[in-house]
């Protein structure tokens, strides 16, 4: 299945994978509830739920299909109101784990929680679009009678970057940068992946990736996000943007380790381009720039 077709699915369905979820930001999320409307990023992909409930489970009914023999048929529901965004645990064989704590009746919701189920994780986002978000009858008309089914809107992979980048920010201001690569890494993964398919991956999303690459490996002193930025931007054929390229530039000064043969590789790729002025005075600049010693 092609992501656009992933992306226009009603329903979310989710292969069993082993997540390995940090402990780190299981107290960062409390004290910032959430009201109206959150967005759940299921398997990297986003989706706003507005005043409505959304069912998590093995059956082919739920809205959230995961399919892992730990996940009972009807595992848990999401409830989302003007008031409060809370999740209800539907007596599951395996519980339904908040923060990497298990569940006992309804719990509260907050931005940057992380949902377990089986061995499947979902991250819970505030929502910056529910002051303009419809009367919750106007949403609840169109749900079927037995649960409420969640109005979503699959955002682009640079918007998903952007909700979880949220999250890391924070966590990089806490000092925790090993939290904020746990909360970042699936999503940039994945991107790197899809460039190795062939899949086009927009300018857009290629620069959220890099800024928040760039972040991690100033953070942590890593090369090798470094060199996921080179990669990335070698991969897709991009000239890195102008905050990509500060980042980037600061990285390679102070950061050692990093693959030249593959910076150079890269500045190559850039020099055999048809590139701008200013593109030019960028590429000169990097080649100014070794990597940190």
């Amino acid at each position: 299945m092609s992501s656009l077709q992933q992306e226009q699915e009603s329903t979310v369905r989710l292969a069993q994978g082993s997540h390995s979820p940090s402990q780190a930001g299981a107290e960062r999320a409390a004290d910032r509830p959430i009201r109206g409307c959150l967005r759940l990023i299921v398997g990297g992909l986003g989706y706003l739920v507005r005043c409505e409930r959304v069912l998590i489970g093995r059956a082919a009914h739920c809205r959230v299909v995961v399919d892992d023999p730990l996940v009972s048929r009807e595992h848990a529901l999401i409830s989302v109101s003007a008031t409060a965004a809370v999740i209800d645990d539907l007596d599951s064989a395996n519980g339904t784990w908040v923060n990497d704590s298990r569940i006992l009746g309804t719990q509260p919701l907050n931005d940057g929680d992380r949902i377990r189920v089986g061995t499947q994780e979902l991250r819970v986002c505030a929502s910056e679009t529910r002051d303009s978000m419809p009367p919750a009858s106007s949403v609840q008309s169109k749900a079927p009678s037995h649960f409420g089914a969640a109005e979503e809107t699959a955002t682009e992979p640079a918007d998903a970057l952007l909700v979880l980048g949220r999250i890391a920010a924070r966590q990089l201001a806490e000092g925790d940068p090993l939290a904020a690569e746990a909360s970042l890494r699936d999503q940039l993964g994945k991107l790197l992946v899809a460039t190795s398919m062939g899949l086009a991956i927009s300018p857009s999303a290629c620069e959220a990736a890099g800024k928040q690459a760039l972040l991690l490996a100033l953070a942590l002193r890593e090369p090798r996000w470094v060199e996921y930025v080179v990669k990335l931007h070698l991969r897709t054929r991009l000239t890195v943007s102008p905050a990509v390229a500060s980042l980037l530039e600061e990285g390679l000064a102070t950061i050692p380790g990093v693959d030249e043969p593959l910076l150079e590789d890269y500045l190559e790729m850039l020099d055999n381009s048809e590139l701008s002025g200013e593109d030019r005075r960028l590429l000169d600049r990097l080649r100014a720039q070794k990597p940190g010693r």
